[in-house]
């Protein structure tokens, strides 16, 4: 997913999801089980805020795109390393 913020959702009444950290997932999942734990106890309005984000796919599908991902990400890596 190119925003690469975790998707929330619900599949039921009883069953929600928290997925896709993109290796940011020690920082991020602790304010994610904060909201998760606020939506099942009712109060659902930070749930939904992540919950409508869209998350597009990469371009190009899987066999393209994620190595473009990839090459785009070592780039900029590179770049943070020479200034």
């Amino acid at each position: 997913m190119i925003n690469r913020i975790p998707m929330l959702g619900k599949l039921s009444d009883q069953v929600y999801y928290a997925q896709g950290y993109s290796g940011h997932g020690v920082a991020t999942s602790h304010i994610v089980g904060e909201i998760m734990a606020k939506a099942i106890a009712g109060h659902m309005e930070e749930f939904d805020t992540f919950a409508a984000c869209r998350h597009l796919k990469v371009p190009f599908g899987d066999a393209l795109g994620n190595p473009l991902l990839a090459i785009g990400m070592w780039y900029y890596q590179l770049l943070e390393r020479w200034r």
